[in-house]
């Protein structure tokens, strides 16, 4: 079997010293782990100090053109950018680098539609996709997603393009009206619980934290099976559905002990 391709990447992020909320070289390292964790590999990053995002595309007019020539230079398969972009500026951004856009937001679903691997985690992608993707369809069609077949192709003219915005606004309802459905069968499976008396343990905290791995620890003493139950390892949000499964502390008390989906800094 032949293996996948690892996507070459550069990253772009602007710092905005003391007014950002959140700490600009632990954002940009964490978007590199993500890059990594999608199945790419970063080949550079690019950085500018502004005072404020620019609203139309997100880096200066002379930074952009640095870009330019970084990209025309590495030929990367991709540009990832550290915050989301609004539609404005990715269709700005993939006119003027002719190359693949996304953004922070991009990437992460992307890794999710990987990892999901429950009927009920397949859909919450799904719909998260969607409602990411239609204020930003445009008729390039370079950064959209690969859900729906024939959806954003390049060139797309706008009758096409309303027709696709019609059948991601129908999916849209569709996909929300199963989740429905899921989420009343998990408020019985609640109720039932509640009702039984078993107290629910949830081990929460950042990704790649190491809560599977705990998770499996307890899972061997204290699970009927004595085995691991979910898999475990170095790449961020391994862990995508929610696991539950029925444990017995050293008192022989009974719980339910649940690994949920980590959470990250930006």
């Amino acid at each position: 079997m032949q293996a996948e391709k690892i996507e070459k990447a550069i990253l772009v992020g602007v710092d905005l010293g003391r007014r950002a909320d959140i700490n600009f070289n632990d954002s940009l390292e964490e978007l590199k782990s993500l890059t990594e964790a999608a199945g790419g590999e970063v080949m550079a990053t690019l950085v500018q100090a502004r005072e404020r995002i620019n609203n139309t595309t997100y880096i200066g007019s002379g930074k952009l053109q640095e870009l330019k020539h970084l990209a025309a230079e590495l030929q990367p398969d991709l540009i990832i950018f550290d915050r989301e972009l609004s539609p404005v500026q990715l269709r700005n951004l993939e006119e003027e680098l002719d190359f693949k856009v996304i953004d922070r937001t991009r990437l992460i679903l992307d890794i999710f539609s990987q990892r999901a691997r429950s009927n009920e985690g397949k859909l919450q992608v799904e719909l998260a996709l969607l409602e990411y993707r239609l204020p930003r369809l445009t008729g390039k069609g370079a950064g959209m997603s690969r859900l729906g077949a024939g959806i954003g192709t390049r060139g797309a003219g706008e009758q096409k393009l309303e027709l696709d915005r019609r059948h991601i606004r129908k999916r849209i309802q569709e996909v929300k009206k199963k989740l429905d459905k899921v989420q009343s069968t998990r408020n019985l499976q609640r109720e039932k619980r509640q009702r039984a008396g078993i107290k629910v343990v949830s081990l929460v905290g950042y990704t790649n934290a190491g809560k599977s791995s705990l998770f499996n620890t307890i899972c061997r003493t204290g699970h009927r099976s004595g085995m691991e139950q979910v898999e475990a390892d170095h790449r961020l949000f391994q862990t995508l559905d929610t696991t539950i499964r029925k444990v017995y502390l050293p008192s022989r008390r009974e719980i339910l002990l649940t690994d949920t989906v980590g959470f990250i800094q930006n």
